[in-house]
């Protein structure tokens, strides 16, 4: 079938022209023109965002240039989550551990131990300030790898 659930590229250029073909009611082609100006107007916004942010991260420091390059390499990490870390936690080497830098950032697991034997749980919401910039950022990713401080 060609409907959109069915059309992967449906906001490309081509699932556009495609879906202008489709026969609709005037109200609901009003509807689907203003969500895709919608989506244009935030696709620019987000470029502007990204622009800003990569003129602000020339100017870093040369430290500060080598988290954000070493941040880059780890998978599904991009340049909003890069900031978001940086600007909470600033220079990592002022914790002991990584086990520290997951505490600060509130993505450490909560640990349940009775009769020493212990349990990883979900995510704590402890951390900076509580709903911090990097969990918010890596909330996603932390549920994916099982919410645990070694794998993230």
């Amino acid at each position: 079938a060609d409907y959109n659930a069915d059309r992967r590229n449906l906001f490309s250029k081509e699932g556009r022209q495609a879906a202008a073909k489709i026969k609709l009611l005037p109200a609901d082609r009003f509807t689907f023109e203003m969500m895709f100006k919608e989506l244009d107007f935030h696709d620019e916004q987000l470029g502007a965002v990204e622009r800003e942010l990569k003129a602000f991260a020339k100017k870093a420091p040369q430290r500060e240039a080598e988290a954000r390059k070493l941040l880059a390499t780890h998978p599904e990490v991009g340049p909003v989550t890069i900031e978001a870390f940086l600007a909470e936690v600033g220079d990592v080497r002022r914790f002991g551990s990584q086990k520290k830098v997951t505490a600060y950032v509130g993505l450490a697991p909560s640990v349940r131990e009775s009769a020493g034997r212990g349990r990883e749980l979900r995510i704590t919401k402890c951390g900076s300030a509580g709903a911090s910039p990097s969990r918010w950022a890596r909330y996603p990713e932390a549920l994916a790898a099982g919410g645990t401080a070694r794998s993230l």
